[in-house]
């Protein structure tokens, strides 16, 4: 069983112990498995939560591949191709020339959303 097929399980048994929250639970993990198993390092971002306050129900995994553009996205794409490639110049990785997103992971602890301050106690219980 491939790790996002192992992730997905473990996130379905995660939504029905939410129960009516659970429709609000934001998936993560590796953005695209094939090129992270390839990339030279394996890097995963650990995160609190999703800036989300629409109400969640989405995936990291299919939303950042499909738009890169992302605020969030494209602090960690700069970040993944400085430490998969070396740590580069600056002038290099402020756009880099690849999309990294799709080699590295990227985890939140908190997996429904929450506003663009988080608060401690709910993180912590989670």
């Amino acid at each position: 069983m491939k790790k996002t097929e192992q992730l997905d399980s473990l996130f379905a048994e995660w939504r029905s112990v939410l129960g009516p929250d659970g429709d609000r639970f934001i998936a993560d993990g590796i953005i695209h498995e094939p090129s992270y198993l390839n990339a030279p390092s394996k890097v995963l971002f650990l995160g609190k939560e999703p800036h989300d306050k629409q109400g969640g129900g989405w995936d990291f995994r299919e939303e950042w591949p499909k738009d890169p553009n992302w605020k969030h996205a494209q602090q960690i794409k700069r970040w993944s191709f400085g430490i998969l490639n070396g740590f580069p110049a600056w002038e290099e990785a402020v756009s880099p020339p690849e999309n990294t997103l799709m080699k590295v992971a990227t985890m939140n602890v908190k997996k429904t959303g929450g506003g663009a301050a988080s608060i401690y106690t709910d993180i912590e219980h989670h």
